[in-house]
């Protein structure tokens, strides 16, 4: 017989029993928060950045995260382009990111 794998990006579209017949468990991220996106993000940082230093930055996150995006939340009709909070957490971790990439190479 033939077998084919398909593969998709989402599962937004796909109804329940769709994703129990393929024995699937679908978590929609949004309902996961940022936690664990922030987690991951923390782990796959550059190796040379010390241990402290990513227990730091969490602790950062922890305090400060959750206060940012309920000011955003508030101020969502000033927003030319809504955002998800996802999506804005997302791109915080890609300007440290490029912050410490930039630090790491210009000290």
């Amino acid at each position: 017989g033939i077998r084919l794998t398909f593969e998709v990006d989402n599962l937004s579209q796909a109804s329940p029993a769709t994703i129990s017949r393929c024995a699937m468990v679908y978590m929609d991220p949004v309902d996961l928060g940022w936690r664990p996106f922030v987690k991951t993000w923390l782990h796959r940082l550059p190796r040379d950045l010390p241990e402290t230093g990513r227990h730091h930055l969490e602790k950062l996150f922890e305090l400060s995260t959750d206060d940012g995006l309920a000011f955003m939340t508030r101020r969502k009709k000033h927003q030319h382009l809504p955002a998800t909070d996802l999506g804005m957490v997302s791109s915080l971790c890609k300007i440290l990111s490029a912050l410490l990439d930039f630090m790491g190479k210009n000290g």
